[in-house]
C-alpha cells in the first residue's frame, strides 16, 4: 500500500522543481526552434503554395455566401444556420472554418469553376504589370 503512495508524496515534496522545462527556461531554445521551423518548413515552395490556396478558398468562399444578392436570404448556408442571430458575416466565418479542406475546395470550385484552383496569381494583376 506504501508503495502506491510514494510517487504522489515523490511529487508533493518536489513541488515547484519540476518546472525544468518550462518555456521561461528555455525561451532561447523555444524562439531557435521557432525561427529554425519558420525558416526550413514553412518557407518552403509547396506550404507557400498551400497557404495562398487556402487562403483563396477562404476567401472567394466568404465573398459568395456574404453576397446578399447571390446568396438570397442565405439559402447557400446549411438550414440550421439560416435561423441563427448573430449577423450574417459571423455565420459565414463559422460556417467555412467548420469546412474540412477538401470540402471547402469543392465548394469553391462549385462556384468559381472547376480548375479554378490551379491558377494561384490573379490574371488580372499580371497584366498591370
Amino acid at each position: 500500500r506504501e508503495a502506491l503512495f510514494q510517487p504522489a508524496r515523490e511529487c508533493l515534496e518536489n513541488r515547484g522543481r519540476f518546472r525544468v522545462l518550462g518555456y521561461e527556461n528555455h525561451s532561447l531554445l523555444a524562439e531557435g526552434l521557432k525561427k529554425l521551423l519558420f525558416k526550413a518548413i514553412l518557407r518552403k515552395k509547396d506550404v507557400q503554395l498551400y497557404e495562398r490556396r487556402g487562403e483563396k478558398i477562404i476567401r472567394g468562399l466568404f465573398e459568395v455566401y456574404t453576397d446578399a444578392k447571390f446568396n438570397k436570404d442565405n439559402m447557400l448556408l446549411p438550414p440550421e444556420l439560416r435561423v441563427l442571430d448573430g449577423g450574417n458575416e459571423r455565420l459565414v466565418v463559422d460556417y467555412i472554418s467548420g469546412m474540412m479542406d477538401s470540402y471547402a475546395a469543392q465548394e469553391y470550385e462549385k462556384y468559381f469553376g472547376s480548375g479554378s484552383l490551379d491558377r494561384y496569381y490573379p490574371a488580372d494583376t499580371a497584366s498591370k504589370a
